[in-house]
């Protein structure tokens, strides 16, 4: 049966759309006012969505009745995050604490008749201070706390759980008295019934019976819970009376002891006092003497002092006087010194520019001698080479001319013998075909192998061209200086051009009929390579 009574239960919480409620809870501290809502709203990192709790300014005692709406993480600056209408209302400020608590669920008016406040006559409290509202309501344990256990006592921090200030022992002393509690006699909302309970009266009175009496054990506890609040601050504020008085009477105690201490020290020191003064007036007339004996002392030391420092002086000027004397010997025996090294090294150097102006002399003559020699022997062989290739040229012509005979001795001959053996003659045809032999051929020479490449190769000796022998291009001035020589020695005509960043050397105006001759001369004295440029 009872699990039937939960589970209906449970059906008619999560069927019928009530307001969220909480009862009991109880806190304190500072908020913030970040959130973007309308309206009397606050966020809480626990309070359940849409609950209703009120809240109180500390300083102001103001109240008013707030709506939870969002979640916030929980820390240690603040406890919730306002509403800026909720906080201009209470008019809040950044260092200003608020309490945030909840109304006790009301009864329902139909079953249970609202409850009177206790009958029991409250003494009048004592004075508080004026930071203390007496419309506050007492604080409840936070919502960390089970409703079995006692609330918390209140922290020192909190002055508004703080008893007023005691009273001096002349006057009478009051104890704050307990606040009743109440309970607030607003009716609960009525929910309305789903439809399956709605059909069942017996099980929606059963539901009725079960929820009025989980109230008022909520009631009671709470009542329980405040009234034991209450004794323990009364009894906390009698202890602290107590205390009081036991400290008031050992300070005036303390503070007689202390006047009659102080009158025998007062007198003991003035005794002590003039006791001293003769003493000081001795130790005076004392210290005056030893003065007067030290300004004696000291002036025999100064006077001593005076007589060493005119003698240490003295004696530094005149070592200084030698020290300058040795400086400026040793500086004209350096100047001396020096003057003969530089006087040594123009003499060095003046025999050393003359002996290389002697050599460069020697050498120019040299070169010089070499290549007037080398001229006369390129002339004596130019002279030789044209004698021979005048005689080539004539046994050249004597054998073409012996040859040309020979050839018109046999063509004759030729034309004989076909007359005499009345052949047809040839066509027209076959005399165009037959080649032309020239007038004067030169009979190509006798081609031995050369020592020399030739590049592209030898050209014919019967096509009248002239040509251009290059014998290199080179980087550096002194190989082409070198291969002009070569050339040279074996009677060309060279001439050396410098474009861009290459020597070339070449032999102008070579006949075809005399290139292979010229390139036999080229390899005999030691040129590997020439190049055909034709003219």
């Amino acid at each position: 049966m009872k699990q039937v009574l939960l589970i209906l239960l449970a059906f008619y919480l999560f069927s019928t759309p009530v307001m969220a409620q909480v009862s009991g809870f109880s806190q304190r501290g500072r908020v913030t006012h970040e959130m973007q809502a309308d309206g009397f709203t606050i966020a809480h990192p626990s309070l359940p969505i849409n609950s209703k709790v009120q809240l109180v300014n500390t300083l102001t005692g103001k109240e008013i009745e707030v709506t939870v709406i969002r979640r916030i993480a929980a820390t240690g600056n603040r406890i919730a995050d306002l509403s800026q209408s909720a906080w201009i209302e209470l008019g809040l400020t950044a260092n200003t604490e608020v309490r945030i608590y909840s109304k006790p669920p009301a009864p329902p008016r139909s079953e249970q008749p609202a409850p009177q406040p206790s009958a029991q006559p409250a003494p009048q409290p004592a004075a508080q201070p004026p930071a203390q509202s007496s419309a506050l309501p007492p604080p409840l344990p936070s919502t960390q706390q089970t409703t079995a256990l006692p609330p918390p006592l209140p922290s020192p921090q909190q002055t508004t759980a703080l008893p007023p200030p005691l009273p001096s022992p002349q006057q009478t002393t009051a104890l704050p008295p307990p606040l009743p509690s109440t309970v607030s006699a607003e009716p609960a909302p009525a929910r309305p019934a789903s439809p399956a309970v709605a059909e069942n009266p017996e099980t929606q009175a059963q539901i009725n019976r079960l929820l009025d009496i989980m109230m008022e054990r909520e009631e009671r506890e709470a009542r329980e819970r405040e009234e034991a609040r209450l004794a323990q601050e009364e009894r906390k504020a009698r202890e602290l009376e107590e205390a009081r008085l036991a400290k008031e009477a050992a300070e005036a105690k303390e503070r007689e002891e202390a006047r009659l201490a102080k009158e025998a020290a007062e007198a003991k020191e003035a005794k002590e006092r003039e006791e001293a003064v003769r003493l000081a007036k001795e130790e005076l007339a004392r210290e005056i003497e030893g003065a007067r004996q030290a300004r004696l002392e000291l002036a025999k030391e100064l006077e001593d002092a005076r007589i060493a420092r005119e003698a240490r002086l003295a004696r530094e000027e005149k070592e200084m006087e030698d020290a300058r004397a040795a400086r400026e010997a040793r500086l004209a025996r350096e100047e001396k010194e020096m003057e003969d090294a530089l006087q040594a090294r123009e003499a060095r150097e003046a025999k050393e520019r003359e002996e290389a102006r002697i050599a460069r002399d020697s050498r120019l003559a040299l070169e010089a001698k070499e290549i007037e020699e080398a001229r006369a022997a390129r002339e004596a062989r130019e002279r030789e080479e044209a004698a021979r290739v005048a005689r080539e040229a004539r046994e050249r012509e004597e054998a073409a001319r012996i040859a040309r005979e020979a050839r018109e001795r046999e063509e004759a001959a030729r034309i004989a013998r076909e007359t005499a053996n009345a052949r047809v003659p040839p066509s027209a045809n076959e005399a165009r075909s037959q080649p032309q032999q020239p007038a004067n051929p030169v009979p190509p020479p006798v081609q031995q192998r050369l020592e020399i490449k030739v590049i592209p190769t030898l050209p014919d000796p019967n096509n009248g061209k002239v040509y251009n022998l290059q014998l290199g291009a080179f980087s550096r001035q002194e190989a082409a200086y070198d291969i002009a020589s070569k050339a040279g020695r074996a009677g060309f005509d060279v001439v050396q051009e410098f474009t861009g960043s290459l020597y070339r050397v070449t032999v102008r105006d070579i006949p075809a009929s005399m290139v292979y001759f010229a390139a036999q001369r080229l390899g005999a004295v030691g040129i590997t390579e020439i190049w055909l440029r034709e003219k």
